[in-house]
């Protein structure tokens, strides 16, 4: 049970990500009789909270939300649009690289506005294949960038909107 009284399990897959299953009533499963719902949310561990804190609110632009857990180790939770999550969590272990075939994939209102903004905050965006400030336009006329927060964890940006 977590402090809110939710029964959850952590889980993890052969190639070492760690899946937090959170027992969750709602409308995901009415009448579906299904062993899973959506995506509740994602967490991130980070050896640098604060500057973690900083690119999510600054450079993805996300609201900062309450803490529905303890603090220990010490948090941060942000809401993201459809009701999912990004919980920051603290860690004192140093994280393996993660590939960029392992990310996290958001949808922009405004591209253009968006890369202008990675662009005044010196951060690097590439195409999938890693030419730096290059557009990927997908087969179906989307256009998407890739790029690292300060963990290294990868994230996608497209206007699939």
């Amino acid at each position: 049970m977590d402090p809110r009284g939710v029964r959850h399990f952590y889980m993890c897959d052969p190639n070492g990500n760690i899946f937090d299953i959170i027992e969750q009533e709602g409308s995901w499963f009415k009448n579906e009789n299904k062993l899973t719902g959506a995506t509740y949310g994602v967490t991130i561990g980070c050896t640098d909270l604060e500057r973690s804190i900083s690119f999510y609110k600054d450079i993805l632009g996300l609201e900062e939300i309450s803490v529905g857990a303890s603090q220990s180790p010490p948090k941060r939770w942000f809401k993201i649009k459809g009701g999912m999550e990004i919980h920051l969590i603290s860690s004192k272990k140093n994280l393996k690289p993660i590939p960029k075939g392992v990310h996290m994939a958001f949808s922009v209102e405004n591209f253009d506005l968006f890369i202008d903004n990675l662009t005044k905050n010196q951060v690097k965006y590439s195409n999938w294949i890693g030419n730096e400030n290059q557009i990927q336009i997908r087969k179906d006329g989307y256009k998407q960038i890739f790029f690292q927060d300060p963990q290294g964890y990868w994230l996608e940006v497209n206007n699939i909107n």
